[in-house]
This record gives C-alpha cells, structure tokens and sequence, in this order.
C-alpha cells in the first residue's frame, strides 16, 4: 500500500542531495541553492532572496480582478449557474 521509508545516512546526505534534490534539467534557483551544498559553504544571503535571472517571478503590482457576481454566495459565479441551469 504504501512505498517502504528509507533513509540516508548522514554521511551520504551531501552525495544523495546533488544527485537527486531539485528539478531537472536543473533551474537557475536549483542550481544556486545546490551550490552551496557543493562548496560546503553557508550562503550569505537568504535562500528567499531572489537575485536577478533566477527564474522567480517579480512581485505582482497590480490589483487583483473583481469577483465574478454571486448573489448567493454559494462560490459559483451567477453567469456559470446560468449557462449550466
């Protein structure tokens, strides 16, 4: 029913960290937080910090749509309710 847990060795936790942690083909934000595991380094800077090009989206500035009406607050839109009876 359910996979079997395992569990790495302290030992082998940097090796099975950059063979199999992230995405891949790794992304610019894999590739930067897995770095400093490689390097044996602690970065700096926060992980959250989000430097130029590393695929984060940039902060959205706009206000968010209108709700669709629904005067029965049943969470469906009036114009969905509609169309489907």
């Amino acid at each position: 029913p359910f996979p079997a847990i395992t569990y790495t060795p302290t030992g082998a936790l940097r090796t099975a960290l950059l063979n199999r942690a992230g995405a891949w083909p790794r992304d610019p934000m894999d590739i930067r937080l897995l770095e400093s595991i490689a390097d044996d380094v602690i970065p700096s800077a926060s992980p959250s910090t989000n430097p130029a090009g590393d695929g984060l989206l940039p902060p959205y500035s706009g206000a968010p749509p209108a709700a669709p009406l629904d005067t029965d607050n049943d969470g469906m839109p009036d114009a969905w309710e509609i169309a489907r009876g």
